[in-house]
């Protein structure tokens, strides 16, 4: 008997930044890296322009699936954001 390997489910994980400092954003970054689940994908949804983290964020675009940014209407609205374009079967969402 042949074992078909098991697909594993998608895990969404979305942080939402707004005014993190620099330290923070990157502990965030380095925690996500860190995961093994081989089948992850990782959303930020930055408020504002963040030109400031584009930098960042391009050192970590290994792990990052997508960075949205523009203006929202608080912190549940950026969540309902990701929850747009997420493709997980389970979202997490992990404080910046």
């Amino acid at each position: 008997m042949r074992m078909q390997p098991i697909e594993l489910p998608r895990i969404t994980v979305v942080s939402v930044s707004f005014k993190q400092s620099l330290d923070e954003t990157i502990h965030t970054l380095e925690s996500v890296k860190k995961l093994t689940y081989p089948n992850l994908e990782y959303i930020i949804i930055q408020k504002g322009e963040g030109f400031q983290y584009q930098e960042i964020f391009q050192a970590f675009k290994s792990r990052i699936s997508s960075v949205i940014y523009g203006d929202d209407q608080g912190p549940y609205d950026a969540m309902n954001k990701a929850l747009q374009v997420a493709s997980g079967e389970w979202i997490w969402f992990m404080n910046m």
